[in-house]
Formats: C-alpha cells, structure tokens, sequence
C-alpha cells in the first residue's frame, strides 16, 4: 500500500514539474506584455517626471502613454510625433501647449494609433496640429485657438478622428487626400472657413456646429461618398460650397443665417435630405449640379433658391417652404445659350451667352416643417 503511494505521488510530481514551468512562462509572458505599454508623466511633482513634451516623447516607445500635467502649464514647445503614443492633457482649459510662433506646433506623420486629448493648443505661425501620412489616429476634446492661421491639417491619411474639440479664429481646417475621416461634434466659430474637405473619399461630418465664418461654413471639392448628418452650420457667408464631387448625402443638417446657405458648384450625384435652411440671403446656391433636394425646411430665406445655370437635372419634392402650400411650389432656374464659346477671339475672352428662363417645381410641398433628429 505504501509503495502505491509513493507511486502516485512520484507520478504527481512529475507532472507538476511539467506543468508549473509552463504556467511560469506564460504568466511570466503576459507580464511582460502588459509592462510593454508604459506611462510617462511630464511636469508635477512626481520623481523622474519629465519637464518637457517632446523630451518624454523621445523617450517613449509605441504603445505607451504620456500624461501631461497641468502645474508647470504653459509649456512653450512644438512637438513631432512619429511614434504610437497617446499624449492626455489633465486639463484641457488649464494644459496649455503654447507653440510660441511656430510654423507648427504639433506635426505627427508617418505613423498610427496617435491620440492627442485634453489640451489647449495655440499661437502657431502657420498651422496648430499637421497629421501627414498616417492612420488610426484620434484628436479629441482639445481646445485649439488661432489668430486666423490654420488650424487643423489632415493629409493623406486614414481614418483620422476629430471628435468633441473647440477650434477658435482659426483661418481653415483642411483634410485632403484622405479617407475614412470622422469629424463629430466639434464646435468652429469665429473663422474664415470651418472645414475643406477636398479630394476626400468617405469622409463624415456628424453634429458639428460652425459658425460666424467669414467665407464659408463647409467647402467641398473632388470627393466621393461623403455624408454630412446633424450639423448646424449659422451665421457664415456661405454655408456650404461644392465644388467637383460626388455621391454625397447631406442629413439632418441645420444651415441658419448665413449669406448663402448651401453653395454646390461643379458637383454631381448630390443629395440634399432633411436640412434646416433658414435666415439666410439664399438657402441654396445651385450651379452645375445633378441632384435630388428633398424634406428640407426653407424657412425665412431672402431666396430660398438661386440656380443661375441650369447643367443637369434637378429634382425637388416634399420640401418645406416656408408656410403650408396647396399647390406645386415653381422654382426658377436660368440655362445658359451659348452664343460665342469663350476664347474665341483671345485667350481670355469670356465668351458670350444668353440666360434663358426655365421652371422647375416641387410637386408635393410639405404642409408643416420638419424637426430633423440629431445624429448620436
């Protein structure tokens, strides 16, 4: 009986002696996976916090995590990033990062999975953030302010995140060349141009508020399936301007006061659904488009729309204008004849043409407004 249980007590222990290193290594392991993704903190009190930005920047590895106290704020430096870090402000109102008139303040490229949180970023001689040739990265709940230089430039990126920021007198906001872009819930007044979006694919504007721009809320040229759903674009002279795209969706948005609500120039493939136009000089501003304008509320415009040159179709129905209306609502649109084509007689030469009148109708106005759902 004795030697039975040695036996099995031999056997047992020579299988814990199997098993155990195993669990070792594999704990042993997952430690060091998790000790991969470090914190480093700059400025505080805390031992071996660093005393710059760009300092711990240089230190970290991908994957880590730089907290930036707010004590010695402001921290007068630009920053390059070319690492996967996340770069959190403890205070966006008290964190300042102060590029002291610098061409940039914080240039990121050629890397992904950057974020940038939580601080003030301002006094750039030329642009605030400058994200080139990178992917996966997210610029969230900053306050960046500008005397009327640019403030955000996106390029040849993919699926940059710019979500929940407040962008002050800023010039423009420009993201060309890129794809997959998310701008939602953002806040732009006080500007010249909220945000150009040019040569973009599948870009998306969501619930942003843009207002007192001095040219023009939204400019759009050359993209591709672009959709822009709850945005209140106010008080800009030109709400939104498009220009060489196509296959775009407007949603839910809300254009109020504005010299020109919405300005489609060159542009194709465009749906206009849902929109709140109202208080403006003219609501939508028509040339060269083909395009479907549809459950739109045209409220208190001078002129709701202006179509100075007829190109392609245009197709209205169950639009809002303005009061309860029985019968057909007629929209006047001009086509151009051209009589001389321009450069006939010098390279510059306008060419002459004719406006001819032409009507086109809503068939079935709306009887009262719209209340268009905001976006979550």
């Amino acid at each position: 009986m004795t030697k039975k249980f040695m036996t099995v007590g031999i056997v047992l222990l020579f299988i814990g002696t199997c098993i155990i290193p195993g669990i070792a290594q594999k704990i042993e392991k997952a430690y060091e996976q998790s000790s991969e993704s470090n914190w480093l903190y700059v400025g505080g009190t805390g031992p071996g916090n660093y005393s710059t930005i760009q300092e711990a920047i240089n230190t970290s590895m991908d994957g880590d995590t730089i907290f930036v106290f707010d004590d010695k704020s402001p921290y007068v430096e630009s920053i390059f990033i070319n690492k996967s870090i996340q770069l959190l402000g403890e205070n966006k109102k008290t964190t300042v990062i102060n590029g002291n008139s610098d061409i940039i303040v914080i240039q990121i490229l050629n890397c992904s999975q950057v974020t940038i949180q939580g601080f003030t970023i301002r006094n750039a001689l030329q642009t605030l953030i400058d994200i080139n040739s990178c992917k996966n990265c997210l610029l969230s709940d900053n306050i960046l302010l500008s005397h009327y230089t640019c403030g955000i430039i996106i390029e040849q990126c993919n699926n940059i995140q710019i979500i929940k920021n407040l962008i002050l007198f800023t010039s423009y906001n420009l993201v060309t060349n890129s794809q997959e872009s998310i701008i939602a819930n953002n806040k732009i007044l006080f500007g010249l141009t909220g945000f150009e979006l040019r040569s973009n694919y599948n870009t998306s504007m969501y619930n942003n508020t843009i207002k007192f721009m001095s040219w023009q809320g939204i400019l759009l040229s050359g993209s591709f399936f672009c959709e822009f759903n709850g945005n209140t674009i106010e008080q800009c002279s030109k709400g939104v301007e498009f220009g060489g795209g196509t296959n775009l969706t407007f949603n839910f948005n809300r254009f109020r006061n504005n010299l020109v609500g919405i300005h489609f120039c060159s542009s194709g493939g465009i749906t206009i659904n849902s929109n709140e136009i109202k208080g403006n000089l003219i609501g939508i501003l028509l040339v060269s488009l083909k395009g479907n304008i549809s459950y739109n509320n045209f409220i208190r415009n001078v002129c709701n729309i202006l179509i100075p040159c007829v190109g392609y179709d245009y197709n209205f129905s169950n639009n809002y204008w303005n009061h309860p209306r029985n019968s057909p609502k007629a929209i006047l649109a001009w086509r151009l004849l051209m009589l001389i084509e321009p450069g006939t007689f010098f390279y510059y030469g306008p060419g002459l043409f004719i406006p001819i009148p032409k009507l086109l109708f809503d068939l079935h106005p709306a009887q009262e407004p719209y209340d268009p759902p905001r976006i979550t």
